[in-house]
């Protein structure tokens, strides 16, 4: 059964990396005076650069949404702690015998990102979700990898473009300010039509 799936993240709350990080000022700061004040004025913002860039590391990032949709049926959103909407994701696909995961970026991104995040839960992940698919695996579909190939990339949203799909303007980032505002149901939104538009991908690329 192909299972097309989409996920959204936050950056880390943890405290032990946020702790660990460590700035420091350009290597042209040489005086203790010119150090301090850079340090005064910057520290706080590049400490906040690092952990943003969290939201894309597949170990550290909260996953704050998880869209799916079984075939060709409804896309379906999962909110809520991670250790609450990843029980309810492998459920379902575990009803179905033979499974494909199919999405964008996904053996890069979203199927580690699931399968790091629910060891670090405590929960064992679904056989479909492993570190060990390459892009020729018929058992997973990459529409970026299977559009521009193994070593080169595309955004879904220049893709979509290309193939004359819908669009829309919300970005990863986008979607993180919307968690910061406490307004979940537009994560859901984005997530919802990045599922779609995917679908919609793959079909176009194998002509269905």
């Amino acid at each position: 059964m192909d299972i097309f799936i989409d996920c959204e993240t936050a950056p880390t709350t943890e405290k032990w990396f946020i702790n660990e990080i460590e700035v420091s000022p350009p290597a042209q700061y040489k005086k203790p005076d010119s150090i301090k004040k850079w340090m005064d004025e910057n520290a706080e913002k590049e400490r906040q650069k690092v952990i943003e860039k969290t939201a894309v590391d597949t170990s550290l990032a909260q996953i704050i949404c998880i869209g799916y949709a079984i075939g060709n049926g409804p896309v379906q959103t999962l909110i809520g702690r991670e250790d609450v909407i990843l029980y309810p994701l492998f459920r379902d696909i575990a009803t179905y015998r033979t499974v494909r995961l199919i999405g964008h970026n996904i053996i890069a991104f979203d199927i580690p990102l699931i399968y790091h995040r629910a060891i670090i839960n405590g929960i064992s992940p679904h056989d479909a979700f492993h570190m060990h698919y390459k892009p020729w695996d018929n058992s997973c579909f990459d529409t970026m990898t299977q559009w521009a190939g193994v070593k080169n990339r595309i955004s879904q949203h220049r893709l979509a473009q290309l193939l004359g799909i819908q669009t829309q303007d919300t970005t990863g980032a986008d979607v993180r300010e919307l968690y910061k505002a406490g307004d979940m149901e537009g994560v859901q939104r984005k997530c919802a039509f990045d599922v779609e538009q995917n679908r919609e991908i793959f079909n176009r690329i194998c002509g269905l």
